[in-house]
């Protein structure tokens, strides 16, 4: 991971909200009165929020692996 992004505030930001995502998967696994099929779909919600969040990051780590394998070629 390079040195220079994981020292900014905003690193640091998305670590904190990864953190939270990760409380919220175990709050939900967790929850007494949630049925099984409600924490799933309570995940499920939870992971179509993420996805949608690290949607343009995949895009972008999609496009910059096609660039180099052209010019490894």
């Amino acid at each position: 991971m390079h040195l220079g992004t994981t020292r900014t505030k905003r690193f640091a930001q998305h670590v904190k909200c990864c953190e939270w995502y990760y409380d919220e998967i175990e709050n939900i696994t967790n929850d007494a009165f949630l049925k099984d099929e409600e924490k799933i779909t309570a995940l499920d919600d939870l992971e179509n929020k993420i996805l949608t969040l690290a949607a343009p990051f995949l895009a972008v780590a999609t496009t910059i692996k096609t660039n180099k394998e052209q010019l490894t070629k």
